[in-house]
């Protein structure tokens, strides 16, 4: 099928009970590719989200959930999440949106993804990478067709080890880890991550319980909470059970040091990253779900007419005279998403306004 426009678009079926909460994300990546998309392929992309229904879809998603027997919510939204045989109707009423695009998504569920393969479009799937202590926030991308590329704005393995060097040498007079040697740490999360559906439903608190039990082998529990989730019910439940302790202190300080500290985490972005920094790690659920993810991870790639060229040539023509690139700068995305426990120094004292609302892991 010939590409006759780009279509940025998300997971719509998100939703708590009908609005829109993915939207401001979806605004946010088509303002970080439109500009340089259209000067390598002529399209200007265009943002595609529940037929740009004035009321932003919150009357649409009602019949969409009806034809996958729902109604909307975040329960209904866990349920279906990883559904990829969508039923005939769906996939007609979602055609009009996608039809003939090559379709780039910010996090789209294997849902979005499987609606897209039946109405036969190539798309993208972009997510923030679990790795979020390199000198900028990365995104990964995953492509339909087969991608492989060699770009000096990609992540290599050399650069992490380069990071989990420079964040051990700024945090080694850092006190804060020596309460948590030998310890377990669990790192929490917010309540509804995608990461957290496994079968239809969101990680029970049950089986998390059971399986913190397991892991601590009579060694003392630290909770880290999630900074923009600090009640989530799970940390109580786990002071309760286990006498555990809050610990505040930046995760790349306790992830840096010298201790011996056991993490626990249910998929916790922050889990990935204590492996890298060299820490034994329990992941009750979601290690398959980030070591799948994507098959390119992007510092400063995404703003390259060279990447965009090998990554597209195979499935649309592109502007072989486009020329552009905008080189790493440090903090760039993070500044526009907040901090990401990264203190003030690395961030040059900059405070930026957070435009991207989602909060993976």
């Amino acid at each position: 099928m010939a590409i006759e426009r780009i279509v940025i678009t998300g997971d719509v079926f998100r939703t708590s009970g009908g609005e829109a909460n993915q939207l401001s994300n979806v605004r946010w990546l088509h303002a970080e590719l439109a500009r340089d998309l259209e000067r390598l392929t002529g399209l200007l992309p265009e943002i595609r989200f529940r037929h740009n229904e004035p009321d932003a879809g919150c009357t649409i998603i009602w019949r969409w959930y009806s034809l996958l027997g729902h109604t909307p919510s975040l329960e209904a939204w866990a349920a279906t999440f990883n559904v990829t045989c969508p039923p005939s109707e769906l996939v007609d009423e979602l055609r009009w949106d996608y039809e003939r695009s090559l379709v780039i998504g910010f996090e789209m569920s294997p849902l979005i993804t499987s609606v897209l393969d039946a109405i036969g479009v190539s798309w993208i799937n972009i997510a923030l990478s679990p790795i979020r202590f390199l000198e900028d926030l990365a995104l990964t991308l995953r492509f339909s067709w087969m991608v492989r590329i060699t770009h000096p704005g990609l992540v290599y393995c050399d650069q992490i080890d380069e990071a989990v060097r420079q964040f051990r040498e700024r945090y080694k007079h850092d006190s804060s880890p020596s309460c948590i040697d030998k310890a377990c740490v669990f790192l929490a999360q917010t309540e509804h991550d995608r990461s957290l559906i496994r079968n239809g439903q969101f990680y029970p608190d049950s089986e998390v319980l059971q399986r913190v039990d397991q892991a601590l082998k009579g060694r003392p529990l630290f909770l880290r909470p999630h900074p923009l989730a600090p009640a989530n019910p799970i940390l109580s439940a786990l002071e309760h059970r286990f006498a555990a302790r809050r610990i505040e202190a930046n995760t790349y300080a306790l992830l840096a040091g010298p201790g011996k500290v056991h993490y626990l985490s249910i998929s916790s972005s922050a889990a990935v990253e204590a492996k890298l920094f060299g820490h034994s790690v329990d992941l009750f659920h979601g290690l398959a779900f980030f070591e799948n993810w994507g098959c390119e991870t992007s510092l400063w790639a995404h703003r390259s007419a060279s990447f965009w060229r090998a990554a597209l040539s195979p499935i649309m023509t592109v502007n072989s005279n486009a020329d552009f690139e905008e080189r790493t700068t440090p903090d760039r995305l993070r500044r526009l998403h907040g901090s990401w426990g990264i203190s003030p120094p690395l961030l040059g004292g900059v405070t930026g306004q957070n435009c991207l609302s989602v909060v993976p892991g």
